[in-house]
């Protein structure tokens, strides 16, 4: 293939790459398709453009599964960065890309390194593995393995099976791609946000609080409650939030969380049992945050995934649900109210 017509497949990919990540849908997603209209101009190969969007949706709806597991996540954002990517990326496959599904052995190294690209791209779009990482990079490299055999798998004969068979192949697709986007249709941040008070982290954090709330088992039955104070302080990077809890049994636990926004608006916490950075997203009234939590557990610790959702109900009053899950099963769940303490 000659140089010039893989230069600007891969520049329209980039551009769709980056405007995905960087921009918000209601830029990027009408990018994707500029580029998508460029490539098929260049390209007029419509069997070829309708299987790409078919299995861009396909891989989509892979994705939106993997974040459902638990194993990923997104600080409770609706991931349209990886619409985008996907929409553009099978085009590029089977052209500038043609490379690396030309034989099975360069199909497995793609699908080992494609975790890879979000691990690198975490920082830009909010993207990221949860612990353990290994486990994570390795069922999410399964699934692109999954959806490159399917895609070579069909690629090698579309030229010449009947056109009513694609069709009802592309309708199993579409119909399989909504049911596993369904699995990741959890309720997401921006949702709540027409809801008043306005929720920011770093205002009601700050001061004077205290939290009272229930542990509950996975069959929702309550194991323990605890009560807490809390203070926050500003700090150089945002706030410095200071916990202390005493659960009905004894136990104390003391956590120290530091909080800042991000210059997209989303933020990032730490804290010494917290694996890594916490994610969160502000919307209306909410505040989501996922993170895992090391707790110990008999002689060694356990990494749980926590996925905080917080809902200012007034300017003092918060009501904080939070998911437990390992390996993408739930294991438990927290509820409670946090109090602010004016002076």
């Amino acid at each position: 293939m000659p140089a010039r017509p893989i230069l600007i497949n891969l520049a329209l990919y980039q551009l769709a790459w980056w405007s995905s990540m960087l921009l918000p849908p209601h830029f990027s997603l009408p990018i994707v398709g500029l580029c998508l209209v460029i490539h098929a101009r260049l390209h007029p190969q419509p069997r070829i453009l309708i299987a790409g969007l078919v299995f861009g949706l396909l891989g989509f709806g892979f994705d939106r599964a993997f974040l459902a597991s638990g194993l990923a996540g997104t600080g409770g954002v609706f991931p349209s960065f990886l619409l985008g990517c996907w929409l553009i990326f099978p085009i590029t496959l089977d052209h500038s890309m043609r490379f690396f599904v030309a034989t099975w052995p360069r199909l497995i190294l793609l699908a080992a390194l494609a975790p890879l690209a979000y691990l690198a791209a975490g920082p830009i779009c909010a993207f990221r593995y949860e612990s353990p990482l290994l486990l994570s990079l390795s069922v999410h490299a399964a699934l692109w393995l999954l959806w490159l055999s399917l895609w070579k798998l069909h690629r090698r004969n579309l030229e010449t099976k009947p056109q009513g068979v694609l069709m009802r192949r592309y309708l199993v697709i579409l119909i399989t791609a909504l049911f596993l986007a369904s699995c990741g249709g959890l309720s997401q941040v921006e949702d709540n946000a027409r809801f008043q008070p306005k929720m920011l982290p770093e205002e009601f954090f700050l001061g004077k609080l205290s939290a009272h709330g229930i542990v509950k088992n996975r069959s929702g039955q309550q194991i323990r409650s605890f009560n807490a104070d809390m203070h926050g302080v500003r700090s150089p990077e945002g706030i410095t939030l200071s916990e202390s809890f005493l659960f009905d049994d004894g136990e104390k636990q003391s956590r120290t969380w530091q909080i800042r926004r991000l210059p997209d608006g989303s933020y990032e916490a730490t804290a010494g049992d917290v694996v890594g950075t916490a994610l969160g997203r502000a919307a209306g009234n909410a505040y989501f945050m996922r993170y895992t939590l090391r707790i110990p557990y008999g002689d060694g610790s356990l990494d749980l995934a926590m996925d905080d959702r917080m809902y200012l109900v007034n300017p003092d009053t918060l009501i904080n649900e939070t998911g437990m899950s390992k390996f993408g099963l739930d294991v438990g769940s927290l509820s409670l109210v946090i109090l602010k303490h004016r002076e």
